[in-house]
C-alpha cells in the first residue's frame, strides 16, 4: 500500500496463493490510521509475477445526523 501524495509506503503484506483457488480475500489494516488523499494498492504474483494496481481516495466521512421528527398532539 502507497500513499501516492508522499510515496511512502504504508505497509505490505504475503498472503499464500493456490492454483486451484477461484479467488483469494485479504484485509488490509494499517498500523496509522489511513490519511486522506490518493493511495495505490499493488498485488504481485511472485517476486518476478504478475502486478495488478488499483487506486482509491480516502476522504474524510460526514457525520451522519439523525433526522427529526415532530410529533404533534392534538
Amino acid at each position: 500500500m502507497i500513499d501516492l501524495k508522499n510515496g511512502q509506503v504504508l505497509g505490505e503484506q504475503s498472503q499464500l496463493v493456490t492454483a486451484d483457488v477461484d479467488a483469494v480475500q485479504f484485509v488490509f489494516k494499517p498500523t496509522q490510521p489511513w490519511s486522506e488523499g490518493r493511495h495505490l494498492l499493488e498485488a504481485r504474483l511472485g517476486k518476478a509475477g504478475k502486478v495488478v494496481q488499483r487506486e482509491f481516495d480516502v476522504v474524510q466521512s460526514q457525520p451522519v445526523v439523525a433526522a427529526k421528527v415532530g410529533a404533534k398532539s392534538g
